[in-house]
């Protein structure tokens, strides 16, 4: 669905198999007729594979924790809703 036919550098895949290991794909053409090198995505994988460009050093993973305020503080309403055991009704 994100596959752009005005962009025929690029096809992007999807597969619905539950058992597939590759869920998307992109398939990138880096040298052809049309002036492929020239694009952004194909230049930034020539300074990845030159060395000149180091993709954790410019974008670290990032590993969040939460404890439950954080949770809470995020989606109250939801989870204090899940955690709370419901009131009996008097007579």
């Amino acid at each position: 669905m994100t596959d752009a036919d005005e962009d025929p550098g690029r096809l992007e895949l999807y597969c619905d198999n539950q058992l597939c290991d590759a869920r998307e794909m992109v398939l990138l053409v880096k040298r052809d007729g049309a002036n492929a090198n020239f694009r952004a995505d194909v230049k930034a994988l020539h300074l990845i594979d030159d060395g000149t460009l180091d993709v954790h050093t410019m974008f670290p993973p990032e590993v969040k924790s939460y404890d439950m305020v954080d949770l809470l503080n995020d989606r109250g309403n939801e989870v204090g809703r899940r955690m709370r055991k419901p009131v009996p009704a008097e007579d």
